[in-house]
């Protein structure tokens, strides 16, 4: 279904339901992360923010050959050109998130990720996540093209141990630099690595360090979800509701009872 490629694409491109988090940064902040898997997975996405305010995307059903409709494709060019909605080629990852990176006198220290009130939360460190990225261009990189760079001195990006810190509020939220610290040799080396930077021993398990499951995770959004945003928009008429159908300002996961439950290091 989707493509697992270091290739980046070629001129332009003229989200889903997950049920894991998807991996960030608050501008300032530095996290240790292990990549369990080499080359990213490339999937087709419209970016909704300019039409939601939020940090959502919606997995391109036709570009990505898993449909036959979508209802953004189907507005005209001049709309999509005005509204940034063209489908862009962004690249997944499975990451574990280890914990927060602190410098203390010259030595540098792994802390619990802290939640959106200030609290440490132990409970979440070595946690799994969706690491997306883009590309960019070659007169501005991006993510992925800043890690194909960093990736032909080691290798490969599997079981590397990376510490990511995102310098400002512009900068991609998976981080703007990459300071590589070292790379295991195998699953196994990757649970030993995890308990000695704290992990707690009641997370760390032999599926923590399998690949995430893609097609379950990344999903389009409900037609009727999409449809509504952009009736909301005013850039199609609003649809005719109807009493078997969800209400079309739910996406698909909410309508269902899917990934209802809040993260709680949003903020």
């Amino acid at each position: 279904m989707f493509n697992q490629s270091w290739d980046a694409p070629q001129g332009n491109g003229n989200g889903g339901e997950k049920r894991t988090y998807t991996f960030w940064l608050r501008p300032g902040e530095a996290k240790r992360i292990i990549f369990l898997q080499d080359a990213p997975i490339q999937v087709w996405e419209h970016e909704l923010y300019v039409l939601t305010k939020k940090s959502e995307s919606h997995v391109c059903p036709v570009r990505n050959k898993i449909g036959d409709h979508c209802a953004i494709c189907d507005l005209s060019d001049e709309i999509k050109k005005d509204k940034g909605l063209w489908p862009r080629l962004v690249g997944y990852s499975t990451v574990l998130d280890i914990g927060m990176v602190e410098w203390r006198n010259g030595e540098v220290m792994i802390t619990p990720p802290v939640d959106r009130d200030g609290n440490p939360r132990p409970e979440f460190m070595g946690s799994k996540r969706l690491f997306r990225g883009k590309w960019g261009s070659e007169e501005k990189p991006s993510t992925w093209r800043i890690l194909a760079d960093k990736r032909q001195r080691i290798g490969t990006l599997m079981f590397t141990v990376w510490d990511v810190k995102r310098l400002g509020n512009k900068d991609p939220r998976v981080g703007s630099t990459f300071e590589f610290v070292t790379k295991l040799d195998s699953k196994e080396a990757v649970l030993e690595y995890l308990k000695s930077m704290g992990v707690p021993t009641d997370r760390i398990s032999a599926d923590l360090v399998e690949m995430i499951n893609y097609s379950q995770e990344l999903k389009p959004l409900s037609d009727q979800y999409i449809t509504g945003i952009l009736a909301t928009a005013g850039l199609i008429s609003a649809p005719v509701a109807s009493e078997s159908a969800p209400n079309f300002g739910v996406p698909l996961s909410d309508a269902t009872g899917g990934n209802t439950v809040d993260d709680p290091f949003d903020m």
